[in-house]
């Protein structure tokens, strides 16, 4: 016993490493065991490793299958997920219009949002937390996507499109009965997309279509963006925010936040050169154009409730946010299009009869009575976004104070909450057969392909009901309309001019396989990567002029 007591006595004190790996331990342990048992949202299933830490949701964001994870976990714990410590995921439609309806609702944005304005100029509309500042800049943004704006920019489309028809089809070099060499449709989509919203926002095209020299564009944005994902959502990224745009930054993030970097200055000498233009013409130095870009009413107009200018900075962060985003959504759907009708020969068959008995030239195609009468047209690009949501999974919520109900549960504040369009898309009760390509799902009384269901009005507004690929209410996406606009355009000219058909062997891509991931086994659904926007690679198809 003495000897013990001897041992113990002689024994060294525990040095200050050992007492802070002690004290990080103990830490660790606490924290665990408080959310496992005393935390608010203890009660909600979900793996265990969400409920422990917030780097699994990390880890899915960095590899671009959150929905992935987010769908099998749904389909594991039922419409309610715990996420993360502090968050919850919901699945049904009445949790969908329970947290984004309307901006009555009593939730904001995350603190997410705030590490996404890392990027170059301030805090765009997109990503501002605050509701009453966000609803004065939206009302200043209305102004550029009212329906007169709409109107003359849509000559910006058409003029791209036609490019676009010209350079997807055969030359005089491709000789294989008629047909072109294969077309990557997203790298092609990409760059059309991204001369459109060049268009659109700055009144001049980049040109990606034409000229090699700005197509690294599209692809360092899709870079920056799963770069600036993932980092969001780190458990310390409120720690390191402060340090975004510093060069720590640049040694996290490496080559893709330098390359970033260099985009968002080449995008904010962009806007400084059309701000100068814009200031000429007011001076009358400079003629007036002949159609008025998104720059025009942005730098013309205020909120008309507060008088309310926006910044300098935050007008440079919206005009870069408006083409990331405008070019990703058009992109995205159109590939997953052109994809769906390659792999699905009924539809295709009956489309390209509506299109070419609809429009007796391509000069025809554009807002009209006669593309309004395209009910199978809109059908395919309603089912295609069912399908492939450009943004996939949840947009973050913060429950603000006095809590809110959702799905019949208290969430208490402080919360993050979403519902993963993703998700949502797939709910049976609203999509019959969801895995399936069916536009006539959106046209009442039409039958699925299985012959059992005639589709009725209830059932098409059930199905609109659970249908959020522009997300919803106040915040949803301001260019919906000229979206719509753009994809029946672009999709017609195509359709009424060629025929297209999808290659085989190595060379095809944009569908799933055995050998992939688990959920994306399907050969026959087309994969994304979700980045808060959508990465993708295929398909890859061959044109030949209409017979």
């Amino acid at each position: 016993m003495d000897n013990a007591l001897s041992r113990i006595a002689l024994a060294s004190p525990p040095t200050l490493l050992e007492i802070f790996l002690y004290v990080i331990v103990a830490s660790f342990l606490l924290v665990t065991i408080y959310r496992l048992t005393l935390h608010p949202l203890a009660k909600y299933p979900g793996p265990l490793r969400y409920k422990i830490s917030g780097w699994p949701l990390v880890y899915q964001c960095y590899k671009g299958n959150r929905h992935l994870y987010s769908l099998r976990d749904h389909e594991k714990y039922g419409p309610i997920v715990r996420t993360s410590p502090n968050s919850l995921s919901f699945s049904s439609p009445k949790a969908l219009h329970q947290i984004y309806g309307s901006r009555a609702i009593n939730v904001r944005k995350s603190k997410f949002y705030e590490t996404l304005d890392a990027g170059p100029g301030g805090a765009t509309t997109h990503t501002e937390i605050d509701k009453e500042r966000h609803a004065a800049r939206r009302r200043i943004l209305n102004h550029a996507f009212s329906e007169a704006a709409i109107r003359e920019t849509e000559t910006f489309v058409i003029d791209n499109v036609g490019k676009f028809i010209k350079l997807i089809g055969p030359n005089d070099s491709e000789n294989d009965e008629g047909w072109s060499t294969p077309r990557n449709m997203s790298d092609w989509l990409n760059w059309m997309a991204y001369d459109i919203m060049g268009n659109l926002v700055f009144g001049k095209s980049y040109n990606c279509l034409g000229s090699e020299e700005h197509r690294e564009m599209p692809r360092l944005m899709t870079e920056g963006t799963k770069f600036g994902y993932w980092f969001a959502y780190l458990p310390c990224a409120p720690v390191l925010q402060p340090l975004a745009k510093t060069s720590f930054m640049q040694w996290i993030g490496g080559d893709t936040v330098r390359d970033n970097a260099v985009l968002g200055e080449y995008a904010i000498s962009q806007f400084e050169e059309r701000a100068a233009l814009e200031k000429r013409r007011l001076e009358g130095k400079e003629k007036p154009p002949t159609h008025k870009d998104l720059m025009h009413y942005l730098l013309n107009n205020f909120d008309p409730k507060t008088g309310m200018r926006p910044t300098t900075d935050e007008l440079k962060g919206d005009t870069l946010s408006l083409i990331g985003a405008g070019a990703d959504t058009i992109a995205t759907t159109l590939s997953a299009a052109f994809f769906y009708l390659a792999r699905n020969e009924s539809v295709l068959r009956r489309l390209l009869s509506e299109i070419r008995n609809t429009f007796g030239c391509l000069d025809e195609i554009h807002s009209s009575p006669k593309m309004d009468s395209c009910v199978y047209l809109n059908a395919c690009i309603e089912e295609t976004l069912r399908l492939a949501p450009a943004v996939a999974s949840q947009l973050p919520r913060e429950v603000m104070r006095g809590g809110i109900v959702i799905d019949g549960e208290y969430v208490p504040e402080g919360i993050v909450v979403g519902v993963p369009s993703y998700v949502v898309h797939h709910t049976r009760e609203a999509f019959p057969q969801s895995w399936s390509f069916q536009p006539e799902r959106w046209i009442a009384g039409s039958e699925l392909a299985d012959h059992s269901t005639v589709v009725s009005k209830e059932d098409i507004a059930r199905a609109r009901e659970a249908m959020c690929p522009f997300s919803l209410g106040s915040r949803g996406c301001i260019g919906k309309t000229f979206a719509y606009m753009e994809m029946r355009i672009a999709l017609a000219s195509v359709l009424w001019s060629y025929d297209f058909k999808e290659v085989g062997g190595r060379e095809r891509k944009g569908g799933g396989g055995r050998d992939l991931e688990i959920g994306r086994e399907r050969q026959d659904e087309f994969q994304i990567f979700d980045c808060f926007g959508a990465d993708r690679d295929g398909p890859v198809l061959r044109f030949r002029k209409r017979e």
